[in-house]
């Protein structure tokens, strides 16, 4: 039997690995064809941006804190398939290096992240980039997977689904935002003269800045465990700080 709630979240991360920062290019200013004549900044390597991260046990306490730095390294690549992509370098506060991702930013304002091989299995393995609906405000399956064996089967599915707009204030400033959720769903079944089946959900929303040209903020409510019923952690996580070149 698979721990969902661990999978859940590991899946949850994975969501904020690839969609911290998502905007590509030189430094300069252009208007989304999708958010209505908002101007959507493009920024280039140099930028920055700071981000701390919250969260909570069921009761309200803090658990644990964290504060990371994405810095763009470099821009305007061919790589993987696609032009004018982005690297990413992911730190800590402390500057030891977490990882190097890729991004590009679509025509239509949605987001492409590059997903390495066998990292997991992105639209059922057909394609390694996936995309965040940010403009298009559209519904993306961006993760099929399913195993069995002898014993049990485990089946996972998450989308990215449009979800409106809402503002997120940093440093003073309120900034209008293009909503994403994002939602797991895994069905563990452990077979048996019985079989036994748990399902288990968990959704991330996700908060795009057209003006700022960022992901604003991400918040994912805690969920409660269908082995234990307990309820897990909640997170809370936004920009406190950036920097563009």
């Amino acid at each position: 039997m698979r721990n969902t709630n661990q999978t859940l979240r590991v899946l949850a991360a994975f969501v904020m690995a690839i969609a911290l920062t998502v905007i590509v290019g030189c430094h300069s200013t252009t208007t989304s064809p999708n958010d209505g004549g908002s101007t959507i900044v493009r920024h280039g390597a140099g930028s920055y941006f700071i981000m701390e991260r919250v969260t909570r046990d069921s009761t309200g306490a803090i658990v644990s804190t964290s504060t990371t730095k994405e810095m763009f390294v470099a821009t305007g690549l061919t790589i993987y398939g696609k032009s004018d992509v982005i690297a990413l370098l992911d730190s800590s506060m402390s500057g030891w290096s977490v990882d190097t991702s890729y991004i590009r930013y679509e025509s239509n304002g949605d987001v492409s992240s590059y997903v390495r091989p066998g990292s997991l299995p992105i639209n059922g393995g057909t394609s390694p980039w996936i995309t965040i609906p940010f403009g298009s405000q559209q519904s993306v399956t961006w993760l099929r997977y399913d195993t069995v064996s002898q014993f049990s089967a485990a089946h996972e599915r998450a989308t990215f689904a449009g979800a409106g707009s809402g503002s997120v204030t940093i440093k003073g400033q309120t900034f209008s935002t293009e909503n994403v959720v994002s939602s797991i769903t895994l069905t563990d079944t452990t077979f048996g003269p019985t079989n036994n089946v748990f399902n288990s959900s968990s959704s991330s929303t996700i908060f795009f800045a057209p003006a700022l040209g960022d992901i604003a903020a991400e918040d994912q409510p805690a969920t409660r465990d269908p082995m234990s019923g307990q309820m897990g952690t909640s997170s809370h996580g936004q920009v406190v700080d950036y920097h563009l070149q």
